[in-house]
């Protein structure tokens, strides 16, 4: 039942398909019945079959059902005609319009340039003629002089280079004149191996004119960047950018450009005249041919250098069996040249350095020697004096310092033994007459520390007034007394000492001519006071007093007074003064003067008295003592010396060194100088043809397959002639597509 069901719904649906197309296209099935026509003759017929109609119209309306259906298939069928037929005519203007002048067109150009083209660039390349030329001598005498040029000024710019170690704007300008000078050499040559008298000037003019225009407005924008910080310079830096920025890139594809094809194009076309735009478009366009071309350009350049290869490999043969080292190690040597000049500079530093030790070492020698010398001197001056103090110790003589003691100070006196003595008495005896103040025989005895050092005895006494004295010391034993050793002294009193006093007090700035009042020091000790006036002062009261009433003069000055006490002149004190200024008078300048000085307060001291040995061992000792050091300062010389000596020869060793090194160095620069030159030689040989065939061909390629009109122009005209739009159409449709492919990818 099932089936049935799906058999009518299909046949259903035919059906209707087929009437759909009776309503769009006014067309029916041949085969169909017309009911009505068909029932209304069955029924006007006169027969019995006629009373059958109404069973058969069933049969009539299934078969039509039947029909529509089979009418609806039909349908379907010339609907997919159609459509095969809409597809056919959408492939074919695909395939003429955008599929065949692309494909065609691309497989011809792949075809010309890709396999004709190879066959040509090699054929040129490797062509016998282009080797025959690089054979003749006068070729090859040029190309070895324009190579002996470049290679020979290329070593002296690399010896100064990296000799000096150059910045790497001094490398960058260094570089810019080689190449600047290659492209010299290139248009020399260009010129030499076409025969023709184009002018080299005109050309560096033209390289120099780009080169000279890059760096200044690269300069320019450099100048912009630095300064970028002020808004005016930012401002301003929009307009140079924009003028800067297609002017370094215009003179950059120049200056590329004339290495290749400058000379080429000049000689094109009119010499006196250069247009920039029209040399950048044919530079432009010969640009792809020259790069397709490259490995080709290789091979023939790779072919002209064998034989100059292996004459070369012959002659690094010859240098290395001569100078024991290959062509790499000389390499190696000559990029250590580098570092050279480092090495001098560092060792002259470490020079310098060691000089300065030198310096610092004699320096601090020659300090010492002095320092010594001098506690040399000082000791054997002391030693000296030393002797001169031990001699004062003389047999029978009472030693002691000299001038005049005073009153309260005490006194050493010292005496030798004398032989056999046993005993000494000492006594202190009054000139005046001839009393005994003091008697001892207690004294102070100095035993020798060593055999053969005479014991000496001291005594000392404190003297209590003043007057002439006497010192007598007598040696004795048991059997007798021997001579008395006498000493005469003087005894002073102390000085007067003054007494303390106060500054007088009264008026410090007056009017000339006022009558002033001053007060002195009114100390209980002081019974007069004696005072001091400035010349054109005159007393009023007593001089003598305390207060005193003065007409002061016309002079600016100190007053000054002093105090005398009961005792008189054992009790006076020191002088004190009043700086007294004058208001000058209208229309007078003010008159300044010094004060004279207060007296000082000063205090009784003992005269310090001469170091003396009062003891022979003391004095023994003392020269001892002195004799071990200057043995310790004569050994301490010696020591300095020999120091001084390892010192300064160790350091001159080193310098020596040093120095040989730098021999050393500017011998081996001397040798990679003159190994440098050989390589130039050498260099120069092995491009020789390189060079040669290097510039003819880049005069050759300038014009290959240029005459005439190109293949893709003709091939595009080819298209064209048969519909206007191609091929861009069928490019422009392509790419539409091909982005709208992309857009529906990156969408799902």
């Amino acid at each position: 039942m099932e089936y049935i069901f799906t058999l009518f719904l299909a046949l259903l649906i035919l059906s209707l398909i087929g009437v759909f197309r009776n309503q769009f296209t006014d067309t029916s099935p041949k085969s169909l019945i017309n009911l009505s026509d068909t029932t209304q003759k069955w029924i006007t017929d006169k027969s019995w079959f006629s009373r059958l109609t109404p069973l058969f119209s069933v049969f009539i309306i299934v078969y039509n059902f039947i029909i529509w259906a089979l009418y609806g298939i039909t349908t379907i069928l010339d609907g997919l005609l159609y459509i095969f037929k809409i597809a056919i005519s959408i492939f074919k203007w695909i395939w003429n319009e955008i599929l065949h002048p692309t494909v065609f067109l691309v497989v011809k150009l792949i075809w010309h340039y890709f396999v004709i083209f190879i066959w040509k660039f090699f054929s040129a390349s490797v062509n016998t003629n282009n080797f025959t030329i690089l054979s003749k001598r006068k070729n090859i005498i040029f190309s070895f002089k324009m190579l002996l040029q470049i290679f020979s000024i290329s070593a002296f710019f690399f010896l100064i280079s990296t000799y000096y170690n150059f910045s790497f704007i001094s490398v960058a300008i260094i570089s810019l004149i080689i190449i600047v000078l290659i492209q010299y050499q290139i248009f020399r040559s260009t010129n030499f191996y076409t025969e023709t008298n184009s002018s080299t000037l005109r050309k560096m003019k033209i390289v120099g004119t780009s080169i000279l225009s890059t760096l200044i407005f690269l300069g320019l924008i450099f100048i912009f960047k630095n300064y970028s910080d002020k808004i005016i310079i930012q401002g301003l830096g929009v307009s140079i950018a924009q003028i800067s920025t297609p002017i370094i890139l215009i003179s950059l594809i120049t200056f590329l450009g004339s290495t290749f094809f400058l000379s080429p194009y000049v000689i094109k076309s009119n010499d006196s005249s250069f247009e920039l735009f029209d040399f950048l478009k044919q530079f432009l366009l010969r640009l792809p041919k020259y790069i397709y071309s490259l490995p080709f350009h290789i091979l023939g350049l790779i072919i002209a250098t064998i034989i100059p290869a292996i004459i070369v490999f012959v002659l690094s043969f010859g240098i290395n069996f001569t100078t024991n080292k290959s062509i790499p190690d000389w390499s190696s040597d000559i990029i250590k040249l580098s570092s050279s000049r480092g090495e001098i500079k560092l060792n002259d530093e470490k020079i310098s350095t060691l000089n300065n030790e030198i310096f610092l070492v004699d320096s601090i020698y020659n300090k010492d020697t002095i320092e010594i010398q001098n506690k040399i001197q000082n000791v054997n001056a002391n030693l000296y004096d030393a002797h001169e103090l031990k001699d004062l110790l003389q047999p029978n003589k009472i030693l002691s310092f000299e001038g005049d003691p005073y009153v309260g100070e005490s006194q050493k006196f010292s005496f030798l033994e004398v032989l056999s003595a046993g005993s000494y008495t000492w006594e202190v005896i009054k000139s005046s007459n001839d009393s005994t103040i003091k008697k001892s025989s207690n004294f102070y005895q100095k035993k020798s520390r060593n055999d053969g050092i005479i014991n000496t005895y001291v005594f000392e006494y404190t003297w209590q007034k003043p007057g002439s004295y006497r010192i007598e010391v007598s040696p004795k034993n048991s059997c007798e007394t021997g001579s008395s050793a006498v000493l005469s002294i003087n005894v002073l009193d102390k000085p007067k000492q003054k007494l303390k006093f106060s500054s007088p007090r009264g008026k410090s700035l007056i009017c000339p001519g006022d009558t002033v009042v001053f007060v002195a020091d009114q100390s209980k000790w002081v019974e007069s006071w004696h005072w001091e006036l400035p010349n054109g002062c005159q007393y009023i009261s007593e001089d003598t007093e305390s207060k005193i009433e003065v007409v002061w003069g016309n002079n600016p000055g100190t007053i000054r007074v002093y105090g005398v006490g009961a005792k008189g002149e054992s009790q006076i004190s020191v002088t004190k003064g009043l700086l007294v200024n004058l208001i000058p008078k209208l229309g007078y300048p003010e008159i300044e003067i010094d004060m004279i000085p207060d007296e000082e307060l000063t205090s009784f001291k003992f005269p310090v008295r001469q170091n003396l040995y009062y003891t022979m061992v003391d004095a023994e000792f003392e020269i001892n003592e002195l004799n071990n050091e200057l043995n310790k300062l004569e050994d301490q010389k010696i020591i300095l010396e020999s120091n001084y000596n390892d010192s300064i020869q160790d350091l001159t060793s080193k310098i020596i060194n040093l120095d040989d090194k730098n021999s050393g160095i500017r011998i081996f620069v001397f040798g990679i100088i003159l190994a440098l030159i050989g390589f130039v030689f050498l260099l120069s040989l092995l491009f020789t043809n390189l060079w040669t065939y290097f510039v003819r061909y880049n005069y050759f390629i300038y014009d290959f397959e240029q005459e005439g009109i190109h293949y893709i122009n003709s091939q595009i005209s080819f298209y064209r002639n048969k519909n206007k739009n191609q091929p861009l159409f069928a490019w422009f449709i392509l790419g539409v597509s091909f982005l709208f492919f992309i857009g529906l990818t990156s969408l799902v």
